[in-house]
Order: C-alpha cells, then structure tokens, then sequence
C-alpha cells in the first residue's frame, strides 16, 4: 500500500502545527522537519508506521497501518505492546497482514462501491 499523496500538504501542515502547540516537551525532536519527512518516506514505502526504537515511550513498541477512505487516510488502527513481548521482525510479520487485512475490511465498508 503506496501512502504517498493522501494527506494533503495543507492538512499535514495543520497538524504539525496543532502538536508544535501543544509543547510537549518529549515531542520537539520528533516535529523537527527532518524527521517527520524521514518518517513520511519510511511511512509511504513501507504501508504501515512502526515505532520500536527507545527514544519514545521506552518500555513499549506500535504499529499502526492506515484506513483509506476515497483515496485518503480516515484514520488508523494500531497495535502497542510491551517492547520484551515481541521482537520487531517477529511483529510486523505477525502484525502488519491481519491489521491491513482489517484496514481493507474498514475500507470495503466505508466506500462499499469501490
């Protein structure tokens, strides 16, 4: 699944803007432009965003693939898990088919004509 495209610049904009604002301290270095463009690009070429590293929330890891609606991400479903329950290799491969299974499955009743 090829994400690239779906959000338009003018809304990413907008929620860039909205999580700047609201200062979270432990989010300045994950807003920085080139992160979120480095995080985009892993996003758009793997289908799916993944989160297993310990510089944000240490003790756990996620996954989340997207829900498409009429070309567009309507939403997402995630999974979030204690980092020492499962290694990364061994979560997206158990992980990502049925959650973009579930995310087509949305999708099909979201746009039933397509």
């Amino acid at each position: 699944m090829l994400l690239s495209g779906v959000l338009p610049p003018e809304e990413r904009e907008i929620i860039i803007r909205h999580l700047r604002r609201i200062d979270d301290p432990e989010d300045v270095i994950f807003l920085q432009k080139q992160h979120i463009e480095r995080t985009l690009n892993e996003v758009r070429d793997d289908g799916f965003g993944a989160r297993f590293g310990p510089e944000f929330r240490p003790k756990t890891s996620s996954i989340a693939v997207p829900v498409m609606s009429n070309g567009r991400i309507v939403g997402c479903i995630s999974v979030i898990w204690t980092r020492t329950a499962m290694e990364k290799n061994e979560a997206i491969s158990s992980l990502v088919p049925p959650l973009m299974d579930l995310s087509r499955e949305i999708a099909d009743r979201l746009d039933p004509s397509s």
